[in-house]
């Protein structure tokens, strides 16, 4: 016979079985009202992420109204489970072939970043602060109001454009004029001493070759070098002065070039650039010169 605790364990038992198999309807309805809570009727009625970057990537291209793209934002990053009660601002970051970047900024959350495309690819990130800060410089950025209804962007008319130009002048900070103008000139000047160099070493270009060298000239160039070079003195090694203002300087072969500057002289005594050498020409004209005060001086002394 049945006595009453047998009665008891067995009531037991089955209470315990009764609430286990009660459990997962409990729990669907648990995750349904949590859903409910967490999405938006039109997030339900329509929860296909393909569809609705469709459905965002063509109302962005064909110029929907901003508040229709601010809720399909909404929804879409609701539909990711990330938070967005509302979208308060949103931004075309990028536009790519058949891709577009935008971010938005959700109330009360750090901004996410929304990749769509013409074919329904969907990507949804940030949250977390890995997306940067809304620029105006980037794109224009679009505000709502608490009611959906846009509230301004960030488009500037000719006025306000040329307040700001005229206000970032005052500051100095991301526009220095006086720096620019520096920078224009120093370029300027750059061109046109390159430009003066090249003009220079083309008209005192070598116009003749060494096979056109007569013996006889070959050697008055030689004894004329000789008489420089024991009448100058040396201001560096491998280079010397002449007094007729004439700089004199052996190159790493030996030969001896005739210039108007040390620097010159310098560059053909390490380098063998010859850099503004001085013609025959110009070398018997100065020469001559030197040889006239020379001898004005001698018949004043005397």
């Amino acid at each position: 016979m049945m006595t009453k605790r047998h009665a008891l364990v067995f009531g037991t038992l089955g209470l315990i079985l009764v609430l286990v198999s009660r459990m997962p309807s409990v729990y669907a309805q648990n995750l349904q009202s949590s859903q409910g809570s967490f999405f938006s009727p039109q997030v339900q009625a329509n929860a296909d992420p393909r569809e609705m970057s469709l459905d965002l990537y063509i109302a962005v291209t064909r110029n929907a109204p901003t508040e229709a793209i601010a809720l399909r934002l909404g929804d879409l990053i609701t539909l990711y489970r990330y938070r967005c009660t509302r979208v308060t601002d949103y931004q075309m970051f990028l536009k790519r072939p058949n891709l577009l970047d935008m971010k938005v900024k959700c109330s009360g959350n750090p901004l996410y970043g929304v990749t769509i495309g013409s074919n329904g690819y969907v990507a949804v990130y940030g949250g977390n602060g890995m997306v940067a800060s809304l620029d105006r410089r980037d794109a224009i950025i679009y505000s709502f109001t608490g009611d959906g209804s846009l509230d301004r962007d960030s488009r500037l008319t000719p006025e306000e454009a040329l307040e700001e130009s005229m206000a970032r002048l005052k500051l100095g900070n991301d526009y220095n004029a006086t720096y620019m103008a520096i920078m224009i000139l120093g370029a300027i000047a750059i061109v046109v001493v390159g430009v003066f160099s090249w003009i220079r070493l083309w008209k005192n270009r070598k116009r003749t070759i060494k096979s056109q060298v007569t013996p006889t000239q070959a050697t008055g160039r030689s004894h004329l070098k000789d008489r420089m070079w024991d009448e100058s003195h040396e201001v560096v090694k491998w280079i010397n002065y002449h007094p007729a203002g004439i700089y004199i300087s052996v190159g790493k072969r030996g030969k001896r070039r005739l210039f108007g500057h040390q620097f010159t002289a310098a560059l053909y005594a390490k380098y063998n650039w010859k850099v503004f050498e001085f013609s025959q020409a110009r070398v018997a004209k100065l020469m001559k010169t030197f040889d006239e005060k020379t001898a004005d001086y001698s018949e004043t002394n005397e």
